[in-house]
């Protein structure tokens, strides 16, 4: 479920996926490591990390359980408006991209 919204003038975007119903166990663990890929990502959101920091870390984490990322996603910035800079790449070197403040 991808939600989004617009208070006082800026944008606010939240996604979440979830299980219907009884799920298989291969898509159990497809949420699971997708919530802990999340974790590695937001783990490497700190004070000089750079945007391909976060994207490693994700990447890494994805394929040390045997799956695989798409490098077609990129993850994107919100401010007031929606899918704004920066982009983030899911597929990224460390110390590549922005740098965070």
């Amino acid at each position: 479920m991808d939600c989004g919204t617009v208070y006082e003038g800026f944008v606010g975007d939240s996604a979440i996926t979830i299980g219907i119903g009884e799920i298989s166990p291969a898509a159990r663990r497809l949420l699971e490591v997708t919530e802990q890929s999340l974790n590695a990502g937001i783990a490497k959101m700190v004070a000089g990390n750079h945007a391909g920091d976060v994207s490693a870390a994700i990447q890494a984490y994805v394929e040390s359980r045997g799956l695989f990322v798409v490098r077609e996603y990129t993850g994107h910035g919100v401010g007031r408006q929606m899918h704004e800079g920066p982009r983030c790449l899911i597929m990224a070197p460390p110390d590549a991209g922005y740098c965070s403040r």
